[in-house]
């Protein structure tokens, strides 16, 4: 007589499939729990950083962003803070809300997030939410603002800039913002290893960057219409995190080849900043560290690729 598949053979094959979904999700269950451990520590360590630098800066005496006073109107802002007297302003809105998601699109591949290297107006939208930059306008008034600058003074001869860089602000992974990164990028623009042709044009027309205790003082061997807004509005990159590439020409090489070096001060950062590739929609996250008047709003920015207009529509 042949095999016969009985009752007792059923619940054998459901007793074998249950414990293999179980062991299946167990495993989910332990990956889960990794990812969450993983994040736990990355708070954790961020934490630690933060409160290790908020007792340096006390010890130092330093007023840090978050305890400046507050003001009920715009133009209650201390002069220093002028810069956000229009986000301060909305932020007084009776609809003002935070949170949620602001989803935008692109309408063709972008190549580059990182700076220097990119030369498409999608990538400098997604840099200006964070890098800044020593200054900003009012687009009403065309008034220049401080922003990581808190003042400034310019020499009678035009051709000397000096920015006091503003204490107490950090990069999005916690390392503090100083007038030697100012130096810094300028020159990291000028180092010829770096394959950034279009942003040397610019800045190389100021001679040198140094540091004078919290100053960074531009100077230009002539004068030039443009010598101001050049200086301030040259977006400020992280020594610590883009001086490695200077330290030969392998690691320019490998900078050079980067599509997704992205780290500032600015509202948001880039969710891995060393990983984004070109197949990836841009996903930036709120900065925790922001250090400005006003936090950011959105808890993210999301751009996707769209490319058909019934799809852009929907």
């Amino acid at each position: 007589m042949g095999n016969r598949f009985g009752v007792k053979d059923l619940l054998l094959y459901l007793i074998l499939l249950i414990i293999l979904v179980s062991i299946w999700l167990a495993m989910v269950q332990i990956d889960r729990q990794w990812s969450f451990i993983r994040l736990t520590q990355e708070k954790l360590d961020e934490q630690t950083r933060d409160i290790a630098d908020l007792r340096r800066q006390l010890q130092r005496g330093v007023l840090v962003a978050d305890s400046a006073p507050r003001a009920e109107t715009a133009e209650e802002l201390p002069p220093s803070w002028a810069g956000f007297r229009r986000a301060h302003q909305a932020s007084l809105a009776p609809d003002y809300a935070e949170g949620d998601w602001l989803v935008n699109y692109f309408g063709s591949n972008l190549q580059r997030l990182t700076p220097a290297l990119s030369s498409d107006t999608y990538a400098t939208w997604v840099q200006e939410q964070v890098l800044d930059t020593l200054i900003t306008r009012d687009p009403e008034t065309l008034e220049w603002l401080p922003l990581l600058a808190e003042s400034w003074t310019i020499s009678e001869d035009g051709l000397t800039v000096r920015f006091t860089v503003r204490q107490g602000i950090t990069f999005s992974d916690g390392v503090p913002l100083t007038a030697a990164d100012v130096a810094f990028t300028h020159r990291f623009i000028l180092d010829e290893r770096i394959a950034a042709p279009r942003w040397r044009a610019f800045y190389s027309r100021i001679e040198s960057v140094t540091v004078e205790g919290n100053d960074a003082v531009f100077r230009y061997e002539e004068p030039y219409f443009g010598s101001f807004e050049l200086a301030g509005g040259m977006p400020i990159l992280a020594e610590h995190f883009y001086g490695r590439f200077l330290e030969s020409v392998e690691k320019a090489e490998e900078f050079n080849s980067a599509t997704g070096l992205l780290l500032g001060s600015g509202p948001y950062k880039l969710r891995d900043p060393v990983g984004w590739t070109p197949d990836q929609p841009v996903e930036l996250i709120r900065n925790d560290r922001y250090w400005g008047w006003v936090q950011p709003p959105f808890d993210r920015m999301v751009w996707k690729v769209l490319q058909n207009d019934a799809a852009t529509l929907t």
